[in-house]
């Protein structure tokens, strides 16, 4: 697989920079996009401009990806921060922020945030149909750049790896999380718009080099015993997505053109009981 480094047909390019660089560039990504999912335009305004800090999942998401996608990254600018006894003393306090302050310009996570990244790794890499998914020919973290034709929106897409696999070309994302049966998989992908990000993701690929991308989800555990798994999204699956991340498309280039982000309509709107709701009243079966 041949990943361009230029322009195709003036449609989209791939570039290789580095999360900060990517983070500054000032464009439309998914991650905007799904702001706007189950709530007002207002609220979704609100979350792009003052995001929300990392919880502890997506810490340990974060490093289990740098560990095993950008293991010099995660080398270099990851930093585990000892445990330093009880906070509640003056002496521990002041180790803290002497190593806070040496280490200002990493990234800090603890004793288990490290061991979790590094579990998963090394779990993920000891599985030979995966080591071959992460080791083969590809490009990790690629960062496609492009101009939406029907809004006139600059977008961007990181994507976790693009290689090819017994013939097929792969687009891989690593999902770490606390369930990771069918349901659990399948509540996250729901939940947190999966389906979505992988959509627009491989639609931008598209621009850059059409073909028949497959998308695989490589799922971990993020904790004890870091179980894996790997599922496919299909294409039913990523035409919902598409339709989904179009129309927050186009309402996010209709806010920004009339400067506006509406909340709830105001009068008497119909809300009643959830279907749920109704125990006494109505049948449920």
């Amino acid at each position: 697989m041949k990943v361009h480094d230029v322009e195709h047909k003036v449609k989209a390019q791939v570039v290789q920079i580095s999360f900060a660089e990517y983070c500054d560039l000032r464009r439309v990504n998914a991650t905007t996009l799904l702001t706007y999912a189950g709530r007002s335009a207002e609220e979704a305004r609100h979350e792009q401009l003052f995001p929300k800090d990392d919880t502890e999942s997506l810490v340990k998401g974060h490093a289990a990806h740098a560990a095993l996608l950008e293991p010099d990254v995660f080398a270099k600018l990851y930093a585990t921060m000892p445990n330093f006894g009880d906070y509640r003393t003056k002496a521990a306090k002041e180790k803290r922020a002497a190593w806070e302050k040496e280490h200002q310009n990493s990234i800090s996570i603890n004793e288990e945030q490290h061991a979790t990244a590094v579990s998963i790794r090394d779990r993920i890499l000891a599985d030979p149909e995966l080591r071959q998914l992460f080791d083969g020919p590809g490009k990790n973290e690629s960062t496609i750049l492009w101009t939406d034709e029907e809004t006139g929106l600059e977008c961007k897409a990181r994507t976790d790896r693009l290689t090819i696999f017994k013939g097929y070309q792969i687009l891989i994302d690593l999902k770490t999380a606390r369930n990771i049966t069918d349901y659990g998989c399948q509540s996250a992908m729901a939940d947190l718009g999966y389906a979505v990000r992988m959509a627009f993701y491989r639609d931008a690929l598209d621009l850059v080099q059409p073909a028949d991308w497959r998308v695989a989800l490589v799922w971990a555990l993020n904790t004890p015993p870091y179980t894996y798994r790997m599922t496919e999204l299909m294409d039913e699956d990523l035409a919902e997505g598409r339709a989904a991340y179009r129309h927050y498309l186009n309402l996010h280039a209709e806010c920004l053109a009339n400067d506006a982000w509406p909340g709830y309509p105001i009068g008497f709107e119909p809300l009643g009981l959830p279907p749920r709701g109704f125990r006494f009243t109505q049948k449920t079966f």
